[in-house]
């Protein structure tokens, strides 16, 4: 079974750079293999839900020991979003 999970790209987490622009989906395997990856935006959400994929919003941010007070308001704006 295919999973999505979208994260942060690795570059993100290394500089600690986390914004919508950074955001990508993963599609990930039973054993946690990445098989595609693809950009995350409203269309690419849309296609996976059309076909049944699960979707798990998993943004790392677990790399950087503080987070800009910017982030929270952009989690806000993707809770939202995905809630709404």
């Amino acid at each position: 079974m295919i999973i999505a999970v979208v994260d942060f790209t690795p570059e993100a987490k290394r500089y600690c750079c986390f914004d919508e622009t950074t955001l990508k989906i993963y599609l990930k395997d039973e054993k946690g293999n990445i098989v595609d990856e693809m950009d995350f935006n409203k269309f690419n959400v849309e296609k996976l839900k059309k076909e049944e994929i699960p979707i798990i919003y998993r943004m790392d941010t677990s790399s950087c020991e503080r987070l800009p007070r910017k982030m929270f308001i952009l989690g806000r704006l993707f809770a939202g979003e995905i809630l709404g």
